[in-house]
């Protein structure tokens, strides 16, 4: 058997999508993790167990789980103790690979280093910043320590491939994450307009949704739908609607014009998830989504000023794409390609 590990499970977003799919992939039933939350619901014909060693989480460390690092710690330290005899494949984005400080036949698949303890600065939160530099500072070691034991390195794009470098000074292969909506119903979304831009993801300081509010207030007759998080409310033609089911994500892909994708992110799934859909994407040129969108077949780019956000919409708007250039743009991103790589890398093939 084959342990899968998660940081933790208290939202279903990209890297939690990745893990639940591992668990497909490498007939499991189980991920093992520090915290999780209930309910995240899990969208899978499929009974999935997920078990978390943070005992008794105060309610501050189930909202705030990232200003509690030696919990992280000690929970897959823990794991990592508990299998030590077994092979685990750790879905990280600073935390499960851990436990390879325990166990000598761990992969990981990186989804990047740990922004709270390398990049702060990449934060909404300024306090998590100043927090980080003073706390995360002395749990660095442990976290490469932890990274060069383990036995192999996994990772989901050529960007989280380059950081991976700087700050571990380790190569990581690239293996392209599956982007998948969990489900074929949709529920509709109610109150919003027939028109409408979508974008996907909570409100960080490296998805610069800002700067979409700053565009917003030039294009008056431009509906932006935002999607994730916990705010919800109208104003102008700025919707929010904090956190949807799959099935409501689903709908809102289904019927949204085109989908804005302005993060500095290593990589992101959104523009991915949108192109399996036939819906195209605006992203940030230079970044993680230079990776996932084909310019002028699945979507198109454009820098991070509001001038350039404002070309592109327009651009956008007007551009012939095909449906069937836009999904076939999305192969490397699928259930299969992505099983097909995983397994050759693991031997597992």
């Amino acid at each position: 058997m084959i342990r899968i590990l998660h940081d933790q499970f208290t939202q279903l977003g990209g890297a939690e999508k990745v893990a639940l799919n591992l668990t497909k992939i490498l007939h499991s039933n189980q991920i093992f993790t520090s915290i999780s939350r209930t309910p995240v619901l899990i969208p899978d014909e499929r009974s999935i167990q997920i078990i978390d060693y943070w005992h008794n989480p105060s309610k501050l460390q189930c909202s705030l789980p990232q200003l509690f690092p030696k919990q992280y710690q000690e929970s897959f330290l823990r794991v990592g103790e508990i299998y030590k005899d077994d092979r685990m494949v750790a879905s990280s984005t600073g935390w499960s690979h851990l436990a390879a400080l325990r166990n000598q036949n761990l992969t990981v698949y990186c989804h990047g280093p740990n922004r709270v303890m390398y990049f702060p600065e990449e934060l909404k939160s300024s306090f998590v910043a100043l927090y980080s530099k003073s706390i995360y500072r002395k749990y660095r070691q442990r976290d490469q320590e932890a990274m060069y034991a383990a036995n192999l390195i996994l990772t989901n794009s050529l960007r989280s491939s380059n950081r991976i470098s700087l700050v571990y000074g380790l190569k990581a292969k690239v293996v392209y994450p599956p982007a998948k909506i969990f489900t074929t119903h949709q529920t509709p979304v109610p109150n919003l307009p027939n028109k409408f831009i979508l974008i996907v993801g909570r409100n960080r300081r490296y998805k610069n949704h800002e700067i979409l509010i700053q565009v917003s207030h030039k294009l008056r007759n431009v509906n932006f739908v935002f999607v994730g998080g916990s705010d919800n409310g109208r104003k102008d033609g700025i919707y929010r609607i904090g956190k949807v089911t799959e099935s409501e994500l689903l709908w809102l892909y289904k019927n949204c014009q085109f989908v804005i994708s302005i993060g500095e992110e290593d990589l992101g799934l959104v523009p991915a998830e949108a192109a399996s859909l036939g819906k195209p994407s605006l992203g940030l040129r230079g970044f993680g989504a230079s990776e996932v969108i084909v310019d002028g077949k699945s979507g198109l780019f454009c820098d991070l000023t509001v001038d350039s956000i404002i070309d592109g919409i327009e651009r956008m708007s007007t551009y012939h794409f095909s449906n069937s250039d836009i999904v076939e743009s999305s192969y490397k991103f699928s259930v299969e390609n992505f099983a097909i790589n995983l397994k050759r890398e693991l031997n597992l093939c």
